[in-house]
């Protein structure tokens, strides 16, 4: 029933590397706290739009086939000057194929805008825990330094937390995914927006709740796949997150982007990275991200030394 948050039609890759500065907790103000959160319409199938820079940390990844046709297929998170968060899937799931991973979109939700930016990528760094299973974490190097500004901005890592406080509300009011992808489970047609084929050219946003994981990975019908999945695990570095009706869930091309917590005074943090799902990107699944408090010490290090090397070797 689950699966990656992956594209059937279009292929993609990777380039591999080193490389990486870590961003204490903030405040971003360009966040819409407003009760429109809780609309029904929020959902990225079908979805509520986000406002052009209500997240500024956003980053649509861009493939090129041999044919010279570029895609976004799946999204990321800017964590640093130079560093952007995915999930490990978008970049080894189709290593073998003839598409790579070439630049990043950023600095506007509206793929058509012309205020974009576009960065090279210099090199990726996989988790070397990833296994198909967990893991599913990876970082993107840039090729320069972005200039931070109202519209460009790094997400805040997360600080640690217990599930109890996650099912609380303890720690956030409210918990956000967004993404570029499918807008309608039966959507095959992409559109070509500033040269580029996309699922949806404005960024959409859902609002989600939190799944303990016990009963995001209990034995049941429509969760055996996970059970399969993460079964005998000695650690699940995961957080599980639902729609709050049938229709709303993430869908194909959003893999890799940030599951948000957000504070009753409008502090964010990136707590998961998008990694699977059910097929028909609806609730009958939970969704499934990798907890990113749990791999910190290897976020840290690697986003200090593409610092360090962009320092040193500067564009």
């Amino acid at each position: 029933m689950g699966n990656f948050k992956k594209v059937k039609v279009v292929i993609f890759i990777v380039l591999f590397s080193s490389g990486t500065e870590s961003k204490p907790h903030g405040i971003h103000p360009n966040v819409n706290l407003a009760d429109s959160w809780h609309s029904r319409s929020l959902k990225v199938i079908g979805g509520s739009e986000s406002n052009n820079h209500e997240f500024p940390w956003m980053v649509a990844l861009v493939y090129e086939n041999l044919a010279g046709h570029t895609f976004v297929e799946c999204v990321g998170s800017l964590i640093s000057h130079n560093v952007v968060l995915t999930a490990a899937h978008c970049i080894k799931t189709f290593e073998t194929d003839d598409t790579e991973l070439k630049r990043v979109k950023l600095g506007h939700a509206n793929l058509m805008s012309e205020a974009l930016i576009e960065v090279e990528v210099e090199s990726i760094q996989v988790h070397p825990g990833w296994n198909g299973r967990i893991a599913d974490i990876a970082l993107i190097m840039l090729t320069e330094n972005l200039e931070f500004n109202s519209n460009v901005q790094p997400i805040s890592l997360p600080r640690d937390y217990s599930e109890d406080n996650l099912a609380n509300g303890v720690m956030f009011e409210k918990l956000v995914v967004s993404g570029w992808g499918k807008t309608s489970y039966d959507q095959d047609m992409w559109t070509k927006f500033n040269g580029v084929y996309a699922r949806t050219a404005q960024l959409k946003k859902l609002h989600q709740s939190f799944v303990r994981t016990d009963e995001c990975l209990e034995t049941s019908p429509h969760n055996r796949h996970y059970s399969r999945l993460f079964a005998r695990l000695p650690t699940i570095p995961l957080i599980c997150t639902q729609g709050t009706f049938g229709t709303s869930d993430s869908c194909e091309n959003d893999s890799g982007g940030p599951l948000i917590g957000i504070t009753a005074s409008n502090h964010v943090e990136i707590i998961g990275v998008l990694s699977h799902g059910s097929r028909k990107c609806d609730n009958s699944q939970p969704t499934i991200y990798t907890r990113v408090s749990k791999f910190l010490p290897w976020i840290n290090d690697l986003v200090n030394s593409a610092q360090l090397l962009s320092v040193l070797n500067p564009k």
